[in-house]
């Protein structure tokens, strides 16, 4: 985390209003930000191999689903797992066999 630029000029002025050089030295350093590869090369969470199952995805879902909800369980959301689970199998049907 040492090496990510931040930007110098406070976010806000002093009467509460977004700073606009805050704003142009966010937008300059969006625009020149690294590739997402380049700036996880170095990062071993994104540059190992390793299985991810469809239910993984749908599971980890479903848990912040419910734990950030306000309510005991979010509504529809197993209509939303289900969609997301026929969208994935679907993604991972048209992958390359090996």
């Amino acid at each position: 985390m040492d090496n990510i630029d931040k930007i110098s000029e406070p976010l806000k002025t002093s009467d509460g209003f977004l700073n606009p050089v805050a704003m142009k030295e966010l937008e300059d350093k969006i625009i020149n930000m690294p590739k997402t590869y380049e700036r996880l090369n170095d990062d071993s969470e994104w540059n190992q191999k390793r299985w991810v199952f469809v239910k993984d995805i749908t599971s980890y879902l479903a848990k912040w689903a419910i734990s950030q909800s306000p309510y005991h369980y979010p509504e529809r959301l197993d209509e939303v797992v289900k969609y997301l689970h026929a969208c994935l199998k679907r993604q991972a049907n048209e992958l390359p066999k090996h």
